[in-house]
C-alpha cells in the first residue's frame, strides 16, 4: 500500500498546435515521511518515470524539467519560484503561451504533504497553482486522501465528465485529478513497482490511452484510462477501491493532448489473437515500464525509451515472455510466436504475478578490530548480504586481520567468519541496518617456549551498519562490539578460557542487485 503519498503533475498540451508554448516542470518525490516507519518503496521511481514522459513524449526540454528528490519543503518551494520565474521570463515574447507542470510523489495526510520532517500544506500548494502566471496548469495528485484536495471545491468522484479545454491555450485555467477520494487510500504496488494510479496514468500516456488510434493521448482517453485500470486493480485489494476524482477550470472547446506517441521514435507493438494484456518491465525486472490492454487480433503501441526490456503477455490465467531491445528510432513488433510460456507465480489473484527479487550485496572492505587482550589488528573483509525482503537481511562475512608484536603481546593474525540477521530501515539517500552476528575466529599466534599457539574463539557482536548507495554500487560502513571467548596459552603452557570485549569496524564498497529498493 502508498501509505500516504501524492503526486502532482501537470501535463501537456497538444502537439500540434503548441510550437510557441514555453512548458516550464517541476518534478519531485519524496519516500519519506514524517514516520520512518511507513517509508514508501516507490514514490521516487514514480517521479522518475514521470519527468521520462514529460521530456520523451510531452515536448518539454530537458532543461525545463527540475527533479527534485529526497528535498525539504523549503527547497521545494525554491524550485518552484524558479519555475515561475522561468515562465514568466520565457512567456513574455509576443504570441508565446505557457504550461506549468508540478509533479509530487510522497507521503500526505489529507492536509499536509510530508517531506521527511518538513510538511507544506494542501492549501498552500493548491493556492500557487491557481494563482501562478502560467496560461494553463494541469495537476494529477497521487494520495492517501487526496480527494480532500478538490472535495470541497466542487470535485467529483467518477469518470463520466465532459472535459471542455481549448486546444490552443487561448486562455487560462487549471485542471486537478487526483488518485482517490478523501477518505480513500492511494496504494502502490511490488508488481508494478510503484503506485497503481501513476502507473496506470504512464501507462496512458505511453499509448495505451490512446482509443481513437490517431497516436496522440487527450486528457479525456488518460482519465479514463487510469480511472477504469486504478479501480479495477485495486477494487479486490485489502484496503478497497480507490476512485479518482477531478475539479477543471479550463475554459474553451476541443481536447487536450498530452503525449503524442509520434514523438517517440522507438516503440513496441504488440499483436495477440487471445487479447489480454501486456506488461512491459526494464531489464533487471525490476521496474515496471508501462501496461496495455490487449483486443484480440489488435496492435498495442507504447512508445518507449531506447533500451532492453522483458515483455509478458498475459491472458486467460497464462503467461508468455520476451526479451526485446529496442535501438533509437526502431519500431520493433511482437507477435504471439514471439513469446514463449511463462509460469505464473503463486498467489497471482492477490497481485503477486512478478515474484519479488530477493536482494544481494557483493562487497570487501578494511576492518579495523580492538580485542582487549590481545590489542589493535587490522586486515580486510568480504561481505555477502541475502535480502529476502526490504526490510530484513542476513549477513555473512570472511575475515582476515593481523596485529604486530606490542610490548609483552606477541603478533598475531586470524581468520574469522560471521553471520546474522539485521533488520534494515530505508531513509532517502540510504539505509540504516541494525542486527546482531554470531562467529568463529581461528587464530594464529608466534611460538612460546616451541609450542605453536593456535587458538579458536566464539565471537559475538551487536551491529550497526549504514549503506550509501551509488547507482548499482554502494558504500557500506558496519560496525560492532560484542565478545571475545577464547583458549588462552599462558608462559607456563596452561591453558585457559578468557573472555575479552571485542570491538570492531568495517569500511567496504560493493555491487547490489535484485532489490526492488
Amino acid at each position: 500500500m502508498k501509505a500516504c503519498g501524492i503526486a502532482l503533475l501537470a501535463l501537456l498540451l497538444p502537439a500540434a498546435s503548441l510550437a510557441k508554448t514555453v512548458k516550464v516542470a517541476v518534478v519531485i518525490g519524496n519516500n519519506r515521511g514524517h514516520d520512518p516507519a511507513r517509508t514508501l518503496r516507490f514514490a521516487e521511481r514514480d517521479a522518475r518515470k514521470i519527468r521520462g514522459v514529460l521530456t520523451e513524449l510531452g515536448g518539454f526540454k530537458p532543461d525545463n524539467v527540475m527533479l527534485l528528490q529526497a528535498q525539504t519543503a523549503r527547497q521545494v518551494w525554491a524550485a518552484l519560484r524558479r519555475a515561475e520565474e522561468r515562465v514568466k521570463q520565457l512567456g513574455r515574447q509576443p504570441g508565446v503561451r505557457s504550461l506549468l507542470v508540478i509533479y509530487y510523489s510522497g507521503h500526505a495526510d489529507g492536509d499536509v504533504i510530508e517531506l521527511g520532517s518538513t510538511t507544506l500544506s494542501y492549501d498552500r500548494l493548491t493556492r500557487f497553482l491557481r494563482s501562478s502566471s502560467a496560461d494553463v496548469r494541469l495537476a494529477f495528485v497521487d494520495s492517501c486522501r487526496s480527494g480532500k484536495l478538490v472535495a470541497s471545491k466542487g470535485g467529483r468522484r467518477g469518470r463520466a465528465y465532459p472535459i471542455k479545454a481549448i486546444d490552443e491555450i487561448a486562455s487560462r485555467g487549471f485542471a486537478l485529478i487526483t488518485s482517490s477520494s478523501e477518505d480513500e487510500l492511494s496504494q502502490e504496488s511490488a508488481e508494478v513497482r510503484g503506485s497503481y494510479f501513476t502507473h496506470y496514468l504512464v501507462s496512458a500516456l505511453r499509448g495505451a490511452g490512446d482509443a481513437s488510434g490517431d497516436g496522440n493521448v487527450t486528457l479525456d482517453e488518460a482519465y479514463w484510462y487510469t480511472y477504469r485500470h486504478t479501480v479495477g486493480r485495486t477494487s479486490k485489494s485489502i484496503e478497497g477501491p480507490q476512485h479518482p476524482m477531478y475539479d477543471f477550470k479550463l475554459s474553451g472547446r476541443g481536447a487536450i493532448v498530452l503525449t503524442s506517441t509520434q514523438r517517440g521514435k522507438t516503440t513496441l507493438t504488440v499483436t495477440s489473437r487471445h487479447g489480454g494484456r501486456v506488461v512491459v518491465l526494464d531489464s533487471q525486472a525490476e521496474s515496471s515500464v508501462a501496461e496495455g490492454d490487449l483486443s484480440a487480433g489488435e496492435p498495442t503501441r507504447l512508445a518507449l525509451a531506447p533500451g532492453a526490456y522483458h515483455v509478458y503477455l498475459l491472458d486467460d490465467g497464462s503467461a508468455r515472455r520476451a526479451w526485446v531491445v529496442l535501438g533509437e528510432g526502431m519500431n520493433v513488433r511482437l507477435a504471439d510466436p514471439d513469446f514463449v510460456k511463462h509460469s505464473l507465480e503463486r498467489g497471482v489473484a492477490k497481485g503477486g504475478l512478478f515474484r519479488r527479487r530477493w536482494g544481494h550485496q557483493l562487497g570487501a572492505g578494511f576492518v579495523l578490530r580492538r580485542h582487549f587482550e590481545q590489542g589493535a589488528a587490522m586486515g580486510a573483509a568480504v561481505q555477502y548480504v541475502l535480502q529476502p525482503r526490504p526490510s530484513w537481511q542476513i549477513l555473512g562475512r570472511l575475515s582476515w586481520t593481523s596485529a604486530p608484536d606490542s610490548g609483552q603481546s606477541t603478533g598475531y593474525f586470524d581468520l574469522g567468519a560471521r553471520v546474522g540477521p539485521f533488520y534494515r530501515l530505508r531513509y532517502s539517500t540510504g539505509a540504516l541496518r541494525v542486527g546482531a552476528v554470531v562467529g568463529y575466529d581461528h587464530m594464529f599466534q608466534d611460538k612460546l617456549d616451541g609450542q605453536a599457539r593456535n587458538s579458536s574463539a566464539f565471537v559475538y557482536h551487536g551491529a550497526l551498519g549504514v549503506e550509501v548507495p551509488m547507482g548499482q554500487f554502494l558504500i557500506t560502513i558496519d560496525g560492532g562490539v560484542g565478545g571475545r571467548v577464547f583458549r588462552e596459552l599462558s608462559p607456563g603452557g596452561t591453558a585457559h578460557t578468557s573472555h575479552s570485549l571485542d570491538v570492531s569496524m568495517l569500511l567496504g564498497a560493493g555491487w547490489k542487485w535484485g532489490s526492488d529498493d
